[in-house]
């Protein structure tokens, strides 16, 4: 697999697209509720959480649930969490550790399972476990779209002898992972500029945004 910059990820993109702060505050809110709320002991903290991240990034849960009762669909949801040992295995994660440890992916791959699945909807799934995780360990999980997904795909060129490694994961979110990782080294090896991953997450979204334009 090979990176290589696309001509229309330019500075001057990359920092117009950090430097957008129209939805900050609200960002900011849910980073907040995560860190008053971490845990999922209690599912009238977790339901909310569930909702509230959902609805405001376009992965409500009960999209893969076809439908039907939404205090079902979210309590059940939470009720799953709570059993998961999901606070035992973040309290694992250290600040250090990548999106792309086994760790993480692991994690991500334990709320997916957690998550409504009636009508075989994976992508919501993939998505909201993606964003909801990163609202409680912003370093450690990207968030997964299908605009941010198809803008990374105009970074890279598949080989044939291209092999992911076997690991208990799902398989999109993880390449997606690994291309975010290698994206951010290429950035700073290239503009000498450090993006978290929600400011990786603008940048792709303003190119996405971008490259329909062009």
């Amino acid at each position: 697999m090979k990176i290589a910059i696309p001509a229309g990820l330019t500075r001057s993109l990359i920092s117009k697209a950090m430097q957008n702060k129209l939805w900050e505050k609200g960002d900011r809110a849910l980073y907040e509720f995560c860190r008053r709320e971490p845990r999922h002991n209690d599912i009238s903290s977790t339901v909310p959480k569930l909702w509230l991240i959902g609805r405001s990034y376009a992965a409500p849960i009960e999209r893969g649930a076809g439908g039907g009762d939404l205090d079902k669909i979210y309590s059940e949801a939470a009720i799953k969490l709570k059993k998961s040992r999901l606070d035992e295995k973040l309290s694992r994660l250290k600040p250090s550790d990548h999106p792309d440890c086994e760790l993480a992916l692991g994690i991500h791959n334990l709320v997916i399972g957690c998550l409504p699945d009636k009508n075989g909807y994976s992508k919501c799934r993939r998505s909201v476990a993606s964003k909801y995780l990163h609202f409680h360990r912003p370093e450690q999980f990207v968030l997964f779209d299908s605009r941010a997904k198809s803008a990374v795909a105009k970074f890279f060129v598949l080989e044939k002898n291209d092999i992911w490694p076997k690991i208990t994961a799902d398989r999109q979110y993880y390449a997606f992972v690994q291309k975010c990782e290698a994206i951010k080294v290429e950035i700073a090896e290239k503009f000498d500029i450090q993006l978290t991953n929600k400011e990786l997450d603008k940048v792709l979204l303003r190119f996405s945004k971008h490259s329909q334009k062009a």
